[in-house]
């Protein structure tokens, strides 16, 4: 498989979602300090954010509750401890003599969101300028870094497989698809024992990547920047638009907001970017994109082979590719700039007869977080190398899973308590499952208190895929219970098509809850950002139709103080 094609995700979709983490060394004196990161005065989890010493490579980052681990050597104590994420203001301290807890709070940042002219450069020549530069400030030299490595994926309801990994990298900037150049070795690892009964066969086809180290580190676009369908390569610049988004606050530096995005019936643009820029010093410091419907369907095209056409028969399956976001940050360590992490989120409905699976939403999560750089170890691994291997990373985990596993390497905390979790998969349990498609998520980059948020643009902006139907009659069934100060109902929305489309954008308040939506009777799947609703079709709509949104939940209260905040009222007259 092809690294550079599309990336490792269209050349293999079946490879989980990454963060790297940080890997201190062998000494046994260790300082843990432990913790939550929130919003300063709202006490609101910040996910994801980094957690580093200021003159040392080590570090880790927050999980998706704010809350992370961190283990420093005691000869490092004389060193700062920072804590950023982009929309708040750094915050430094003075590592503790003794492992303690601590809940940090961070202070949102000013954001600019007027509009940019950086030096007199439009978006487009600021993103060809960052691309010049890369060879001058990023390491391409051969070093070791050490990461954490997670990989999870859920079947409906049922979780399929979960592995961890501490990982040992030798990082090439050399480009070679045929025989990669990065070396990697586990370290250490452990996986759930899951019984996946007697589906096994079936669920273990659905249950893992192959390599999702190896094709993690294969999403890294600035070393693979000029792959054959990168938007970051020259030869493809005529096929996307590149957009000024803003100016958002990263710690003490500004960071340049570039949107990315196919020019209209662009059949070779297959993805849409947000791409965060230092501009002072020239650098990418995170991009994230997703695939268009596009990229979806060449993914669909490269990735459905013999297995695929195997499990169709013999389980009368198949798989509709949906959706597939990627998200790398980088870091700057002794003045050059670094891989720091990757994640990866992919979404699949599967059907299969058999067992009565109907649009079961099969959803795959890879972490991939840099824990520590070593610029003074050139040697290749010669021993354990995965780095050319299409392996699952499951079968080279060890089985242990106790709680001091880790020991001493700096990992990303689990959401839930480590336990040891034995599965048995009943050929009858995965029955006809409405999927419910990547729920409300926290927001990562806007999560400040901006003037103007990512939440306001999806609610305000003209979009195609709102303006792709024209809705010509909506039917408001509603049931309010007054004494729980809740409503549910469903809206049915008829519309006309004016582009054809197999997806659009409806809104409701992210406070309720969307029950199913319905199609010629059927369930679509849908997925929610802020207070927008993603709604896919499976398949292009060309001409009218209908659909019912079933929702519930407990409406916001009106605030008077903020324009067009509207809501419900529980007041009571005489």
């Amino acid at each position: 498989m092809s690294s550079n094609a599309l990336f490792s995700t269209l050349m293999h979709c079946r490879h989980f979602v990454l963060m790297f983490v940080f890997i201190s060394s062998t000494a046994q004196d260790f300082i843990t300090v432990r913790g939550k990161i929130v919003e300063a005065g709202t006490s609101k989890p910040i996910p994801f954010a980094s957690i580093y010493l200021k003159a040392q490579s080590t570090g880790t980052s927050a999980n998706e509750l704010g809350e992370f681990i961190i283990k420093i050597e005691k000869q490092f104590a004389g060193d700062t401890l920072v804590i950023s994420s982009i929309g708040y203001k750094n915050l430094k301290k003075v590592i503790p003599p003794s492992s303690i807890y601590e809940a940090i709070g961070l202070q949102a940042a000013v954001t600019e969101l007027k509009a940019v002219t950086i030096r007199g450069e439009s978006a487009f020549d600021l993103v060809k300028r960052v691309l010049d530069n890369v060879p001058k400030i990023f390491d391409t030299t051969e070093y070791h870094m050490s990461a954490f490595y997670r990989e999870n994926t859920w079947l409906g309801d049922d979780e399929l497989l979960y592995n961890e990994g501490v990982l040992d990298l030798r990082k090439s900037f050399k480009v070679n698809i045929k025989n990669p150049t990065d070396q990697i070795r586990v370290v250490k690892s452990r996986k759930k024992k899951i019984d996946l009964g007697k589906g096994g066969v079936l669920y273990y086809f659905l249950a893992g990547p192959s390599n999702g180290a190896r094709y993690a580190v294969g999403e890294d676009m600035i070393k693979y920047r000029n792959s054959e369908w990168s938007c970051l390569n020259p030869k493809n610049f005529r096929y996307y638009n590149y957009e000024y988004g803003g100016v958002l606050q990263d710690g003490e530096r500004s960071l340049v907001v570039v949107n990315i995005f196919p020019k209209k019936k662009s059949r070779k643009g297959l993805f849409i970017m947000k791409a965060f820029i230092n501009e002072a010093a020239g650098a990418f410091v995170r991009y994230d994109y997703h695939l268009t419907e596009a990229g979806v369907r060449k993914v669909e095209r490269k990735d459905k082979g013999v297995g695929y056409a195997v499990a169709s028969v013999a389980y009368g399956m198949s798989m509709d590719y949906h959706h597939f976001a990627i998200g790398c940050s980088y870091q700057m360590y002794n003045n050059k700039w670094y891989l720091s992490s990757v994640s990866r989120h992919f979404e699949i409905l599967v059907d299969s007869r058999k067992r009565k699976m109907d649009n079961t939403l099969w959803k795959s999560d890879i972490l991939f977080q840099v824990t520590s750089i070593d610029t003074s170890n050139r040697s290749p691994i010669t021993e354990g190398n995965i780095g050319d291997k299409n392996d699952r990373f499951g079968t080279l985990a060890n089985d242990a899973y106790d709680g001091d596993f880790w020991e001493n390497y700096n990992i990303i905390k689990t959401v839930v308590p480590d336990s040891l979790v034995q599965m048995v998969f009943a050929p009858d349990t995965l029955t006809r499952k409405t999927p419910v498609v990547s729920r409300e998520k926290p927001e990562l980059y806007y999560n400040g208190k901006p003037s103007f948020t990512r939440a306001d643009t999806l609610r305000g902006k003209l979009t195609p895929i709102r303006s792709c139907y024209d809705v010509t009659f909506y039917h408001l069934d509603a049931e309010v219970n007054l004494e729980e100060h809740s409503i549910s109902g469903s809206n049915l929305i008829r519309f006309n098509v004016v582009e054809p489309f197999r997806e659009i954008q409806v809104d409701l308040y992210a406070d309720m809850q969307i029950d199913k939506i319905l199609y010629n009777n059927k369930p679509l799947t849908f997925r929610r950002e802020a207070d927008a609703v993603f709604i896919r079709f499976p398949e292009l709509v060309r001409h009218r139709g209908e659909i019912t949104v079933y929702y519930s939940g407990v409406p916001q209260t009106p605030d008077r103080s903020i324009p067009m905040h509207g809501g419900v009222f529980w007041d009571r007259d005489e």
